[in-house]
């Protein structure tokens, strides 16, 4: 077993299952771009990779198809450094990939039926399942995360603080939140 020294990640600070679930929700979907950056910083320090990139590795979700495989690729490697320490987990990468593109299909949809047919009712509880798949995703994959942190951790594994990053994302999703109830 590698220890927490021996990746150069110290003592560990994981995401809460809850805080990652709530702020997907609470900031309108956009904690999901922060949380690929976030983790794929921490990835980037467990596998000692100088090629890992967290903001364009956010960013990339943005571009179609190529997005996809980003998301794919990142969950892979989330599944393979849980399995190779031993951590039993049931992140399926292509599992969670298909969370996502339900997830944004019926964001799309949610987007669509308010524009198109001014169904502000119909396209609310549309953005509200999506927002709810996207969260369980993310804590899907997050609870991998967390165990693989607490795995190879020597000391104890810690939530992480919230940063002004994450507090910026929840205020512009709450704004969009406002807005789209008025």
């Amino acid at each position: 077993m590698r220890s927490a020294e021996s990746t150069g990640i110290g003592l560990n600070n994981k995401l809460g299952g809850v805080r990652v679930a709530a702020a997907s929700v609470v900031s309108s979907g956009l904690y999901l771009f922060y949380w690929f950056y976030l983790t794929w910083k921490q990835l980037k320090i467990a596998t000692n990779r100088e090629d890992y990139h967290p903001v364009w590795h956010a960013l990339a979700l943005l571009v179609p198809i190529y997005g996809l495989v980003i998301a794919y690729r990142h969950m892979r490697i989330i599944k393979d450094l849980a399995t190779d320490e031993g951590v039993i987990t049931s992140l399926s990468p292509g599992g969670a990939l298909t969370l996502l593109i339900v997830g944004g299909v019926l964001a799309n949809a949610s987007f669509r039926a308010s524009l198109s047919y001014g169904e502000l009712g119909a396209g609310l509880i549309l953005d509200i399942l999506s927002l709810a798949i996207l969260a369980g995703m993310l804590l899907w994959a997050q609870t991998s995360l967390n165990k693989y942190w607490n795995k190879i951790s020597e000391a104890q594994v810690r939530e992480a603080r919230i940063g002004v990053g994450e507090v910026v994302i929840i205020v512009v999703g709450l704004l969009i939140w406002f807005t789209c109830l008025l």
